[in-house]
């Protein structure tokens, strides 16, 4: 897999798509440097919704996350970054082969994966929250390119696609709708998030794999 490839998402100040470009090699440096900076535009928006006194259930659910003390460099990680117009976009890290994240769907119970272990897009892209106070989200496409890539990499390590993750409540209705990723329920050892996967038949329709 190349470290860089040419995508679209789209402007939706523009109406228009805009080229962007995945990177699939992203330095945990500039990850977390970016993550940092993401954080001070958060703060920024979370004290506008704050005057606003918007309800604490209507907050991003990542926004107390710490960057700094992400576990973003362990052996089987792989960090991406969606870049358009200058400033990333999106950022994902997902675990390849993990013993910990195994698949439990019941025609492939118990084998290797590709788990999602951060998915994120850039604040000034949160569409559900900012129009609660006053701004528009800038681009959107973002999470299903992250997503494609994710499924791409499964791919390209012999998972025939599947790719499995813990969705933050506000996510769940994108894992589930969008991407048509099954649910498996709370899980009790992790949070109580509720965990996903994607089926291979899924996952190749989800990129437009025939064979």
């Amino acid at each position: 897999m190349s470290s860089q490839a040419k995508i679209h998402i789209y402007d939706i100040h523009a109406r228009d798509v805009a080229e962007a470009i995945l990177h699939s090699d992203f330095a945990a440096s500039d990850m977390r440097d970016v993550g940092v900076a993401w954080k001070r535009e958060l703060d920024r928006y979370m004290a506008d919704a704050k005057q606003r006194r918007l309800a604490p259930s209507l907050w991003p659910q990542y926004a107390h996350w710490r960057w700094d003390t992400k576990s973003i460099e362990a052996p089987e990680a792989r960090r991406f970054a969606i870049e358009c117009q200058g400033d990333i976009q999106g950022m994902m890290v997902v675990l390849v082969g993990s013993s910990r994240h195994l698949t439990r769907l019941k025609e492939q119970v118990g084998q290797e994966t590709v788990y999602v272990d951060y998915l994120l897009t850039a604040p000034w892209n949160l569409s559900s929250f900012l129009p609660l106070i006053g701004e528009r989200a800038r681009f959107k496409g973002v999470g299903p390119e992250l997503i494609g890539a994710a499924i791409d990499l499964s791919l390209d390590q012999g998972y025939n696609g599947h790719i499995c993750l813990h969705a933050l409540p506000q996510a769940e209705r994108f894992y589930g709708d969008a991407c048509r990723m099954v649910t498996q329920g709370p899980d009790w050892g992790y949070q109580d998030l509720r965990y996903f996967e994607m089926p291979v038949a899924q996952a190749k329709l989800f990129r437009g794999v025939t064979s």
